[in-house]
């Protein structure tokens, strides 16, 4: 009898265990990790966007969307299941505000709200760069230390060292910032700096040429909302500022 029972104990561990395999393989299905623009405009010249959709088995689901002024064009699904790709037409007359899109993979639906945002309507703020600017390039690593508490971030390697060659100093957006009477005294008129965009590598990325995250600014140089009082910052005393995004320019740690 106890050798029965413990046969019959077995075999419901065995249960219990293949259904928690199956119960985590659904809830793994049709899940999603990335959306890329996170969010985006209203009232753009060109209606088209692309948005790039990330997570496991993503690609098998049938999309759908239903806000005004806002189409699904197309759907297109390439050789892995973890991506999607969706075309939107956005109309004019598309007002801002939030909306979802929905994933149907025959057997479960999920939601992803997506962002369309108002566009600032003074025309000084799509204004680029030109000949009549005079630009300075600035390294952020290389050039002031604003916060010494972000020159080493848990979870981010390539720690700051001054010993190695291509180590990381510390230099950050607050250090920049500090500093901006200096570079318009000096008559410039638009400050570029190379990418602040994370760069989540083991070493050698103090450049920030290795992105790993196209819309989150490296917690080394601060954060999206301190390069944002950058951007004021700078406008108040007459800098423009250029972002510089190379896309073809990835860290081999990119998800």
């Amino acid at each position: 009898m106890a050798g029965q029972q413990r046969g019959v104990n077995m075999r419901m561990r065995m249960t219990i265990a293949l259904l928690c395999l199956v119960c985590t393989a659904t809830a793994l299905a049709g899940t999603i990790d990335r959306v890329e623009p996170p969010f985006w405009w209203q009232g753009f010249r060109h209606q088209e966007l692309q948005i790039l959709i990330h997570g496991d088995d993503i690609g098998a689901s049938a999309v759908s969307i239903d806000y005004p002024g806002v189409t699904l064009e197309r759907t297109v699904r390439v050789a892995s299941d973890n991506y999607l790709f969706l075309y939107l037409n956005i109309d004019a007359d598309a007002k801002p505000g939030s909306f979802d899109i929905s994933f149907d993979d025959g057997s479960d639906r999920i939601t992803r709200a997506y962002e369309l945002r108002a566009r600032n309507p003074e025309p000084v703020h799509g204004r680029g760069f030109s000949a009549a600017d005079v630009v300075y390039l600035v390294t952020p690593d290389r050039f002031a230390n604003g916060d010494p508490s972000n020159d080493a971030v848990a979870g981010y390697g390539d720690a700051p060292s001054r010993t190695k060659e291509f180590g990381r100093h510390g230099g950050d957006l607050a250090g920049i910032r500090q500093h901006l009477d200096y570079i318009a005294d000096m008559g410039f008129t638009m400050l570029w700096l190379n990418p602040v965009l994370e760069n989540a590598m083991p070493e050698m990325s103090y450049h920030g040429y290795a992105i790993t995250d196209f819309y989150k600014v490296d917690p080394r140089f601060g954060s999206n909302e301190e390069y944002r009082k950058l951007s004021d910052e700078a406008a108040a005393k007459g800098l423009g500022l250029i972002l510089d995004v190379v896309t073809n320019h990835i860290g081999s740690g990119h998800w």
